[in-house]
């Protein structure tokens, strides 16, 4: 049965329960419109929507994930992939810097806690 139907019925029969008081009540017609309170509603759920949805591909492709050459570091975890926390305590190209007695032209070519000193990679003093 459909529901403009069993409205009717419900009316005819003289029952006024909650739920057929509803039916017939909150039923918008088709010209009416939307209040203002629903009409600010729906636009904040959509700027939440469009807010949201940014940050997400924000996140995805543009955010910097650690930090790159040249740039300032106290351990490896602080640089990017493909790059490790120099004896300089800046962020370098390259997997790892070189181990205590390689040879090096300055201290980022060492390992954290490494400085370059008379071409080698050495203990700070």
């Amino acid at each position: 049965m459909s529901e403009s139907l069993l409205d009717e019925n419900l009316l005819r029969s003289g029952a006024h329960s909650h739920h057929s008081h509803h039916l017939t009540k909150s039923k918008k017609k088709n010209g009416d419109k939307l209040s203002t309170a629903e009409l600010l509603l729906i636009y904040l759920i959509n700027i939440g929507l469009i807010a949201l949805t940014g940050w997400i591909i924000y996140y995805i492709f543009f955010h910097k994930k650690g930090n790159t050459e040249g740039e300032k570091c106290s351990r490896n975890e602080d640089c990017a992939a493909e790059h490790y926390c120099g004896g300089d305590n800046q962020c370098h190209k390259g997997t790892n810097g070189k181990a205590e007695g390689a040879t090096c032209t300055e201290s980022g070519d060492c390992e954290l806690g490494l400085k370059c000193s008379a071409g080698k990679c050495s203990k700070a003093t």
